[in-house]
């Protein structure tokens, strides 16, 4: 008697509809129908009727099917050594920013180990100064105002407390500065930092590099002197 493998044919095209999505992630799945693909084959063929083989283009359509799950597989196995590549190569990329002169865009950092630091430039003489802290969602959690003072160069270090009392969790928070000089005129501000990265942080989805005690995103970076 012939043994119908139809069973296989869902299973086959039920993989091959999740893996179109993600066929990388579900790599183990299809090898395991590969597998199973393989056993039905095979006691198909040890079972079958020799009086009344299998069909030619029943059997070749299984061949197809064999060759499409063992080609995925591949696929798959391609994938993941490309990805490593592409990563090892980011890494590489990216550890070369040590000990180089840049500068970012700073009014983007790093809120860990109970503190954020910024700079910024002042153009002239102020009066005041307000900083507003945003989260990355912009709204603002805390608010505090400065003594001005001459045009230059301000260290602005936030300890994590919000306007609500709380203390913030980890992750990226923005300032924005208003400075105002004695006739209440805006003075223009720049959040530019220019220095040398002293340590790039690999651990997150972006890395982050330290600007002396200031953190900025890589994306953040603007120019790199040579």
């Amino acid at each position: 008697m012939t043994m119908a493998i139809d069973a296989f044919t869902g299973l086959s095209s039920g993989t091959s509809a999740s893996s179109t999505g993600n066929s990388y992630a579900n790599g183990n799945s299809i090898a395991e129908n590969f597998d199973a693909f393989l056993q039905l084959l095979t006691t198909q063929l040890k079972h079958q009727n020799p009086l009344e083989p299998m069909d030619a283009n029943q059997f070749m359509q299984e061949l197809v099917q064999f060759s499409s799950v063992e080609q995925q597989i591949k696929t798959n196995d391609y994938m993941e050594k490309l990805v490593a590549s592409l990563e090892n190569q980011a890494t590489s990329t990216v550890v070369g920013y040590l000990d180089k002169t840049v500068t970012a865009n700073n009014s983007t950092t790093q809120f860990a180990n109970g503190s954020a630091v910024w700079s910024f430039d002042v153009a002239g003489a102020t009066e005041t100064i307000a900083i507003s802290v945003r989260d990355e969602h912009g709204a603002i959690v805390h608010q505090e105002q400065l003594a001005g003072g001459n045009a230059g160069t301000y260290t602005y270090t936030w300890d994590g407390r919000m306007n609500t009392g709380r203390n913030a969790t980890s992750g990226s928070y923005r300032i924005t500065v208003d400075a105002r000089n004695s006739d209440d005129q805006s003075v223009a501000v720049s959040t530019e930092i220019t220095g040398k990265v002293t340590e790039v942080d690999l651990s997150g989805s972006e890395p982050i590099l330290s600007i002396g005690d200031t953190k900025v995103k890589l994306s953040n970076v603007e120019t790199i002197a040579v």
